[in-house]
């Protein structure tokens, strides 16, 4: 009786819509937004690293630039959803960047 009752939950299980959705078919499903962004976005505007967060990945903690054989280059404190770092010292070249926000880590490869 147990197997019959744990088979049928299974099978109930398997009929469930699934609720995973990827980038590609949240922008094809999605008309109302013209233009997706990243929750954590990094720009280089002028040798100023802007940070952008919102509400949902919380407010900007702290940035780290890596230079290419992985040294800490770079560290600072950031505040709010929207802060800026001078990055005009740095050479030319690849850099990672590892953004902290209060709820979570965002990494990206940036050229300056």
């Amino acid at each position: 009786m147990k197997k019959i009752l744990i088979l049928c939950l299974l099978s109930m299980a398997l009929l469930l819509p699934s609720t995973t959705i990827t980038a590609k078919e949240f922008s094809k499903n999605n008309t109302k937004t013209t233009s997706l962004k990243r929750i954590v976005d990094v720009t280089i505007i002028d040798e100023v690293l802007s940070v952008t967060s919102d509400a949902s990945t919380g407010t900007l903690v702290w940035v780290k630039v890596y230079n290419t054989q992985k040294q800490l280059v770079l560290a600072q404190l950031l505040s709010g959803y929207s802060d800026g770092v001078d990055v005009s010292f740095l050479h030319s070249g690849m850099y990672s960047v590892t953004v902290h926000t209060s709820l979570t880590n965002y990494s990206e490869n940036i050229y300056l």
